[in-house]
C-alpha cells in the first residue's frame, strides 16, 4: 500500500463522484497552497519568536507566541484533513 499517497493527493470520500475532475484537482490545489502558507508562517513566527528571545524582548516574545498559534492550528488540521475525510467516508 502506497502511504504517501493519501498525503499528495486526499481521497475526497464520498464527494469523488458529485465533483469532476477539473474541480477535484482545485480543491486538492488549495489544499497544498494552504498547508505551504502555514508552513511559511510557521517559520516565519519562530524566526521572529527566537529574534525576540534573542533580544530579550518580552513584550515582543508574548505577541509572537500568540502570533504562532493559528498557523501551527491550521497545519494540523490541513494534516488531518485526508484523515478526516477518509473516516467520514467509511462510515456508513
Amino acid at each position: 500500500m502506497n502511504w504517501y499517497k493519501y498525503f499528495t493527493s486526499p481521497d475526497l470520500g464520498p464527494f469523488n463522484d458529485a465533483l469532476s475532475p477539473v474541480v477535484q484537482t482545485l480543491l486538492r490545489a488549495l489544499w497544498w497552497g494552504c498547508l505551504v502558507w502555514a508552513g511559511v508562517y510557521v517559520v516565519i513566527g519562530i524566526a521572529r519568536l527566537a529574534s525576540a528571545k534573542q533580544n530579550n524582548r518580552y513584550e515582543e516574545m508574548e505577541r509572537e507566541k500568540s502570533g504562532l498559534v493559528f498557523p501551527v492550528i491550521s497545519l494540523v488540521l490541513l494534516g488531518l484533513a485526508p484523515a478526516i475525510l477518509n473516516a467520514v467516508s467509511s462510515i456508513k
